[in-house]
C-alpha cells in the first residue's frame, strides 16, 4: 500500500537534482534556490489536487520555477523605485554623460517594450538563457523566442534610432 509521501517520493526525488540546478542558474543567491524549489512543488501539488494528473513534471515544474523566478525579479523590480545608473552602464567602469543618458534611455525603451517580448529580452539579458533553454522554461516552441526576441531587437533599435545590424553595445561605444 503506497502513501501520498511515497508517491510524492517517487515523484520527486529523481527530478530534485534538475531542479535544484535550474532553481541554482536561475537565482542570484544560492539561499533563494531551495525556496524556490519549495514554491514551485507547493504549486505544482496544488494544480494537481485541482486538474487532476499532469503528463509532463519535468517540464511543468521547470515552467513553474521560471515563472516564480520571473514574479520574484517582478517584485523586486518593483521595491526598486529607480534604476542605478551605475548598474546600468555595462562597458565602462567610468562611463560618460552621454553614455549614462544613453544607457537609463535603453531601459526606459525596453520597458516600453510588449510584455512578451520585454520577458525575452529580459530573459536574456539577465539570465543569459539559451533559445532552448527560454522555451523550456515558457512552456513555448524555440522558434516562437527567436521570433519574440527578434522583434524585441527591432523594437529597441527603432524606439533608439539604430541602423538595422546596430547593437546596443556599439550605440554606447558611439557615445563614450
Amino acid at each position: 500500500m503506497t502513501t501520498d509521501t511515497d508517491a510524492c517520493s517517487d515523484l520527486f526525488d529523481p527530478l530534485m537534482p534538475d531542479l535544484n540546478r535550474y532553481a541554482n542558474y536561475l537565482c542570484d543567491s544560492p539561499d533563494q534556490a531551495p525556496e524556490l524549489v519549495q514554491e514551485a512543488i507547493k504549486c505544482f501539488l496544488a494544480r494537481q489536487q485541482t486538474q487532476g494528473e499532469i503528463t509532463h513534471p519535468k517540464k511543468y515544474l521547470f515552467s513553474i520555477l521560471y515563472n516564480l523566478h520571473c514574479d520574484l525579479l517582478r517584485r523586486q523590480k518593483r521595491a526598486k523605485s529607480e534604476i542605478d545608473v551605475e548598474d546600468a552602464v555595462i562597458l565602462d567602469t567610468n562611463p560618460s554623460q552621454e553614455q549614462r543618458l544613453t544607457c537609463l534611455e535603453v531601459v526606459e525603451k525596453i520597458e516600453e517594450l510588449p510584455p512578451p517580448q520585454r520577458e525575452i529580452l529580459q530573459c536574456v539579458i539577465e539570465q543569459d538563457l539559451t533559445y532552448a533553454e527560454m522555451s523550456d522554461a515558457l512552456n513555448i516552441p524555440q522558434g516562437t523566442v527567436m521570433s519574440r526576441l527578434s522583434r524585441a531587437r527591432q523594437a529597441l533599435r527603432t524606439a533608439m534610432d539604430m541602423e538595422p545590424d546596430e547593437t546596443v553595445a556599439e550605440l554606447l561605444e558611439d557615445h563614450a
